[in-house]
């Protein structure tokens, strides 16, 4: 089988590797994670008035004012409040809160000091600081907040989505909205699912003490501002204080597995999931630091684990499963899993997804249906070196395709 081991010197840790700078699953008081889960994006028409001499530059930080509706696909409206989260590459933010109606609108850009709850849908777990909080009363709301404003460039792989436990949202884009686009992005469809466990977020964020939230908060704000060693000493603060804070800790594990300080990551993940066993981040980061190691059999556990915990809404999860099973030669269980991914990866966040199947099936001299995922993913990516690769390798299967007894 040429095309077989041809695809096989193509390393496979490259495919959990090559996908951490694009769909990492860190996040800023969110959940690493993922996309929504794939349901078709709906969004609105926008207007745009007429363009004017002097053109916005990318990286020009403005408001942006949104609003929109969630239905369930029923067309009715959610039975709860919905959480409003902005999604970009990755990174998970709540915005805001729906309306008991499911209306929702918001302001993106500014600065609220917002404590994300490990879950949504009673009154008691909606109890967050912050003007996006509809449970919260005046004397909730944060002082000091300041708006920043969001550029162009920081909207580019953004989308939009909702979230109720039990229910998996579509998306809608954010990437090209200009200043004076229409503010209503149109509808988010939710999708009833199955039972979910884990959470985004943890709920120790809430019941750690002040100080230690407010070096929580600080961490946060340093860390958006690119700011990562003054980050790391306010996470590291937030932890001293308050030993079991999983967020906290999961962040400082963050910035050390950024610095190459994969060990002591590893033992920060592992602390967030003693403090907090239902919160999923550290279990996609244990898997990518064993990917990393080409420890495929750790991979696997740490990626079931997520899997047990919310099987719904996270592609990638399934994907670094396919990816550690495909490495320990379990072909069934890779095939399933990348197939899996590619069904909740809809908006195609992750097109190595194809790239995968194309050597499990390879493997098992599918030609047909390795070449139908070879085209897939030239599709989404054209150029590069694994572009380059997937092209010479999509020629060696046609050829093979061709001279099979088969072939028409």
């Amino acid at each position: 089988m040429p095309a077989a081991r041809a695809f096989a010197k193509y390393p496979a840790a490259a495919f959990t590797l090559l996908l951490v700078g694009s769909y990492a699953f860190a996040q800023t008081g969110g959940q690493t994670g993922g996309n929504t889960g794939g349901g078709t994006t709906r969004s609105a028409p926008t207007t745009t008035r007429p363009s004017t001499p002097q053109q916005r530059q990318p990286d020009e930080r403005r408001p942006v004012f949104l609003s929109g509706r969630v239905v369930l696909d029923d067309g009715t409206p959610p039975p709860e409040r919905v959480s409003i989260e902005r999604v970009c590459n990755g990174r998970v933010r709540r915005e805001t809160y729906s309306d008991s109606h499911g209306q929702f609108s918001m302001q993106l850009g500014a600065e609220m000091q917002v404590f994300q709850d490990a879950t949504v849908g009673s009154a008691d777990s909606m109890r967050v600081q912050g003007i996006g909080d509809p449970m919260s009363s005046p004397t909730s709301l944060t002082t000091g907040m300041v708006n920043t404003g969001v550029s162009a460039r920081e909207l580019m792989g953004c989308e939009l989505r909702a979230s109720l436990p039990g229910f998996r949202s579509d998306s809608i884009s954010l990437a090209g909205r200009q200043l004076f686009d229409n503010p209503d992005v149109g509808t988010i469809v939710l999708h009833r699912i199955g039972k979910v466990e884990g959470t985004r977020v943890s709920m120790t964020t809430l019941q750690a003490p002040k100080d230690a939230k407010k070096a929580y908060e600080r961490g946060t704000i340093l860390l958006k501002k690119k700011k990562a060693a003054e980050a790391a000493e306010e996470f590291a603060k937030a932890v001293a204080i308050y030993p079991k804070f999983a967020d906290a800790l999961l962040q400082l594990g963050e910035i050390y597995n950024d610095q190459g300080r994969s060990d002591e990551a590893a033992t920060l993940f592992q602390q967030a999931i003693d403090a907090d066993p239902q919160l999923i981040p550290p279990y996609f980061q244990l898997a990518l630091i064993a990917g990393r190691k080409q420890d495929w059999k750790r991979m696997a556990e740490w990626s079931d684990r997520a899997l047990a915990l919310n099987a719904y809404e996270y592609p990638a999860a399934y994907y670094f499963n396919a990816v550690a099973n495909y490495n320990l030669q379990k072909l069934d269980v890779a095939e399933k899993n990348a197939r899996a991914a590619r069904r909740l990866d809809s908006q195609y966040h992750i097109p190595k997804i194809d790239l995968l199947l194309a050597n499990v099936l390879l493997q098992r001299n599918d030609y047909a249906g390795a070449a139908a995922q070879l085209r897939s993913f030239l599709k989404y990516v054209p150029s590069g070196d694994e572009a380059s690769m997937a092209r010479q390798l999509l020629g060696q299967t046609e050829s093979k395709l061709a001279a099979a007894p088969n072939s028409q």
